[in-house]
């Protein structure tokens, strides 16, 4: 296992539909948050967003406004966001998952099961909740109430999650693999030698952002087979990606520079 850590591990939840043919379109800024966007994840209209070092913020206003609610974290240093109808849960870099049924309005801890409490993703498949950390994927069938590993010597890691139809996806050190039976097998499916640090997915199209090699988002519509870069309006920082998060017809990134919209 590769023994550098990095500081911009997420996930993506996706709760609503994409415009796919204005993902070449301009992206522009949001009014914030502006500080290590780690992770985004939506519900109704409330958007929430994983802030590293600051714990987690939401906004009621499609990103107009942003308000802290950190009630009951020991831990801001939040890398993913998670959402199952009134449950939403918070990966934390240090202290395990956290979870609110209450908008955000308190968090408590949820570790039961979990042998490493450095959560760098969040994801969720139908009701079922998985936990990637460096070493290891769990998961967690009762809402975060316990968790068992899945990784079964495949996936060393699990960055970033994402599904679609029958297909589970993680991001990882070597790219992304794929589960069709809940993490129980996983088989390889593209972009080798890339950190994986968001993946979205829309129908048959499969968002990727990546990490320490800054080549920004990939998409591919066959579930990995092929991956087309997808980065027009982001520059620098930009394509280090963190996070990516639906809403309507527009798509929301995390990166090294700041939030951007498309």
């Amino acid at each position: 296992m590769k023994k550098i850590i990095y500081s911009l591990i997420l996930v993506v939840i996706v709760h609503s539909t994409l415009n796919i043919e204005n993902c070449n379109a301009q992206w522009v800024r949001t009014s914030g948050p502006t500080k290590g966007v780690t992770s985004i994840a939506i519900s109704g209209t409330n958007i929430f967003a994983g802030i590293s070092g600051d714990g987690v913020y939401l906004s009621t206003n499609n990103g107009g406004n942003w308000t802290a609610v950190n009630n009951g974290f020991s831990d801001l240093n939040i890398w993913s966001i998670a959402i199952i109808g009134s449950y939403i849960f918070a990966g934390s870099l240090n202290s395990g998952v956290y979870r609110s049924t209450n908008n955000g309005g308190n968090w408590y801890v949820a570790n039961s099961g979990l042998t490493d409490l450095e959560i760098w993703s969040l994801g969720i498949k139908g009701n079922t909740l998985f936990a990637g950390t460096a070493n290891n994927v769990f998961r967690s069938t009762n809402y975060g109430g316990s968790w068992t590993a899945v990784s079964n010597g495949t996936v060393s890691s699990g960055f970033c999650f994402a599904n679609s139809g029958l297909n589970l996806f993680v991001g990882t050190w070597d790219g992304v693999y794929r589960s069709v039976n809940n993490g129980s097998n996983w088989i390889y499916a593209g972009l080798n030698y890339e950190l994986i640090q968001a993946l979205a997915t829309n129908g048959n199209y499969i968002f990727a952002g990546t990490g320490t090699s800054g080549t920004g988002i990939y998409r591919s519509t066959n579930s990995g087979g092929n991956w087309t870069s997808v980065n027009n309006g982001l520059t620098g920082n930009a394509l280090y990606v963190w996070g990516f998060i639906f809403s309507g017809a527009n798509i929301f990134a995390g990166t090294s520079g700041e939030c951007f919209i498309n």
